[in-house]
């Protein structure tokens, strides 16, 4: 997942990032997470990238309503930029 943080609501962020991580650790499947942010206090693209065990399982974290909750809540703050 990446997003563009809203300028100001990087606390924001970052308190969703762990809410997701934490929803992600409760599905089958994932075997680990790796996030990668911009140095401190410079603007740009964030990510969560998800490592799933295969297709099947990442289908369901996509699919999940834990998943697509936390997606809407983040348009907040954010925008959505989609990478596979």
């Amino acid at each position: 997942m990446s997003r563009t943080v809203f300028p100001g609501k990087d606390k924001e962020y970052e308190d969703w990032a762990r809410r997701l991580v934490g929803a992600a650790t409760e599905s089958p499947g994932l075997v680990g997470v790796t996030m990668l942010v911009p140095e401190p206090g410079k603007a740009g693209l964030r990510h969560v990238v998800m490592y799933f065990q295969d297709e099947k399982t990442m289908h369901q974290w996509e699919t999940s309503y834990a998943r697509q909750k936390l997606s809407h809540e983040a348009d907040e703050f954010s925008r959505r930029v989609r990478q596979e």
